[in-house]
C-alpha cells in the first residue's frame, strides 16, 4: 500500500508501476454479471471536493482529483476479455518493462501520477512544509472519507488497514471460489509445462506468479543502478535497456493468458470488484 504523499517522487510514476496501481476511478457502466470494474467516480469526487475544503481550512491548497477513466480496452482486458487482454498483452506484457519501452503517457491502463495537479504543489513546499502537507492530507482524507462513506475512522492509517483487509478478506473468497479452485491446478501445469516456475498454486498466487517475477527482476535492476541505495525511479532504465526485458515479458504474458484463458474469464470482474472497494477507501492517499 502506498503512503501519502504517493505523487511526492522524483519520478512519480515509479511507485504506481512496481506496485502495479492503475488509474480506476471513472464511473462505467457494470460489465460482466452486473460487476462494475472500477470505483464510483461520484463517491470518489465528492471525497476529494471535501478533503480539498478541509486542506483549505489548514491552510494549503489542494485540488480536488478524479483521475480520467481508463479506455474501454484496459477495462475489458482488466475483466478478463480474451481478445482485449490479448491485443494488450502483445505489446505491453504485464505493463512492467513497457513503461521504460514506451513512456508513462503511452502505457494505457497504468496511472500516470504526474497528472494529478497536486504533485507539482507538494513539488514547491520546503521538507518541513511537505511534513505538515502530508499531515494535513491524511487527517482531510480520514474526515472526507468517514462523511461520504459513512465510516468511524480515526487516522489514515486505519484507512490503509481496512483497505488491506478488504483486499485481504476478498482474496481468501477468491482462492475458495470454486470456479478458479478448479481451473487453477491447470493453469499452472500449463504454465511448468512452458518451462515457468510455480510454486503456489492458489488461485490468486497462480495469476500474479509471472507478472510478480518481472516485477522482481525491475526492482532488481533499480537497485543494482543506484547500488542498493537512493529511490527507485523508472528512468535508471532506458528504453534500449528495457527492450531486451519487455520481448520476454510479452512472451510469458502471452503464455499466461492461454494457459489461463478460462481462469481469467472468471477472475477478472471478480478481482476488479475488490480493487474497486479498495480504492474508494483509499483515494488518493
Amino acid at each position: 500500500m502506498l503512503k501519502p504523499w504517493r505523487f511526492a517522487v522524483p519520478v512519480a510514476l515509479s511507485l504506481a508501476v512496481l506496485a502495479g496501481c492503475t488509474s480506476t476511478s471513472e464511473e462505467k457502466p457494470a460489465v460482466s454479471g452486473g460487476v462494475s470494474p472500477q470505483p464510483t467516480a461520484d463517491k470518489r469526487r465528492e471525497i476529494e471536493t471535501k478533503k480539498a475544503d478541509c486542506m483549505k481550512q489548514k491552510g494549503f491548497k489542494y485540488i480536488a482529483y478524479v483521475p480520467k477513466p481508463e479506455p474501454d480496452a484496459v477495462v475489458k482486458a482488466r475483466l478478463g476479455d480474451y481478445a482485449a487482454m490479448k491485443e494488450h498483452r502483445a505489446k505491453y506484457g504485464f505493463d512492467i518493462f513497457s513503461v521504460s519501452v514506451y513512456g508513462i503517457a503511452d502505457t494505457p491502463g497504468v496511472e500516470n501520477l504526474t497528472d494529478n495537479p497536486n504533485a507539482a504543489l507538494a513539488g514547491e513546499l520546503s521538507e518541513a512544509q511537505s511534513a505538515a502537507f502530508s499531515k494535513a492530507g491524511g487527517e482531510c482524507q480520514v474526515q472526507a472519507v468517514n462523511a461520504v462513506l459513512g465510516k468511524n475512522f480515526r487516522s489514515d492509517e486505519e484507512i490503509y488497514q481496512e483497505a488491506d483487509r478488504v483486499r485481504e478478506r476478498e482474496e481468501h473468497a477468491l482462492d475458495a471460489d470454486p470456479g478458479l479452485v478448479r481451473l487453477a491446478p491447470g493453469y499452472a501445469d500449463c504454465l511448468k509445462a512452458k518451462g515457468h516456475r510455480i510454486g503456489n498454486t492458489k488461485p490468486t498466487k497462480v495469476v500474479t506468479a509471472l507478472r510478480d517475477l518481472f516485477r522482481g527482476e525491475l526492482l532488481a535492476l533499480m537497485q543494482e543502478k543506484t547500488g542498493g541505495s537512493g529511490q527507485l525511479r523508472m528512468d535508471l532504465l532506458t528504453a534500449e535497456e528495457a527492450k531486451p526485458y519487455l520481448a520476454r515479458e510479452i512472451k510469458a504474458a502471452l503464455e499466461d493468458l492461454e494457459c489461463g484463458k478460462e481462469f481469467h474469464a472468471i477472475y477478472g470482474p471478480k478481482n476488479a470488484r475488490i480493487t474497486a472497494a479498495s480504492e474508494e477507501l483509499v483515494g488518493d492517499l
